[in-house]
């Protein structure tokens, strides 16, 4: 099954789910909730077109959200807090 961790690296202003370092673990279609530290919806929302590709194997840079060969790249989320995750 494909796994994809996502991680918070940055958050401008004030986020009142998320913290710098909190991540966001899928496995298949579930997330797994027991190494999940919180889930946001805006976040959620932002990020759910680009889950299933990366989940099986797509370069981000293949999709415009990264540079190069690197496996990680980021996204900006929904809402006025603006956490930043990486993918």
């Amino acid at each position: 099954m494909e796994r994809l961790e996502i991680e918070v690296v940055e958050i401008r202003g004030r986020c009142p789910v998320f913290k710098t370092g909190d991540r966001i673990v899928i496995e298949g279609p579930r997330v797994k909730l027991d190494e999940t530290d919180a889930i946001c919806t805006h976040a959620f929302a932002s990020l759910l077109p680009y889950i299933v590709v990366l989940r099986k194997g797509i370069k981000p840079s293949e999709l415009g959200l990264g540079r190069g060969e690197k496996p990680t790249s980021s996204v900006s989320t929904l809402g006025r807090h603006i956490p930043r995750a990486g993918l």
